[in-house]
């Protein structure tokens, strides 16, 4: 994912207008980052480039017109957040190991995550079929149907958590059971 700041310019605008962003340094005597991005001569929303460095920073933003007439710079604070969140998968059926009577039983799946906000959804896959699980105070839960169970072969299957932040950072794992 590449990060943006989404600018909304009325139009229409002469060609030619531009917006300037200028991003502080991250360091103390370092340079400005300054990003020139085009608007289209309809205006309206424009994706601006922002440096995919994970942290906080103010940038400022002016729209200049090709006649030099500008906006006064406009600031908001901005976080980038590339950090992946991790996802765990609990031991299935205590053992990972499905045995006569639960494989004609409903199965429990269950984890954690971290760096994940509450409402996120985590897609668990087994055995061709995916189940749609809300993230709650850390923790996430599905129950598989016994026909799904019943289904499954003899042998090694895995199971994978698949999970995106709201920032669209994505991790998965996966976990067998035989």
């Amino acid at each position: 994912n590449n990060p943006v700041a989404v600018v909304t310019v009325p139009g229409p605008v002469p060609t030619g207008t531009t917006i300037v962003t200028t991003i502080p340094p991250t360091t103390a005597g370092g340079t400005p980052t300054v990003i020139t991005t085009v608007v289209p001569p309809a205006g309206g929303p424009v994706n601006v480039p922002l440096p995919h460095t994970q942290g906080t920073f103010t940038p400022s933003i002016v729209v200049t017109t090709p006649s030099g007439n500008s906006t006064a710079p406009v600031t908001a604070t901005t976080t980038v957040d590339t950090t992946p969140p991790t996802v765990s998968i609990d031991a299935i059926s205590t053992d990972d190991i499905i045995n006569s009577t639960e494989h004609q039983a409903t199965l429990d799946i269950k984890g954690t995550v971290t760096g994940v906000e509450d409402g996120q959804h985590i897609t668990v896959s087994l055995n061709n079929h995916n189940y749609d699980v809300v993230v709650k105070g850390g923790t996430w839960s599905t129950t598989v149907p016994s026909t799904d169970v019943t289904a499954l072969a003899t042998g090694k299957t895995d199971v994978t958590a698949t999970v995106t932040d709201v920032a669209g950072n994505t991790n998965s794992t996966t976990q067998s059971i035989t």
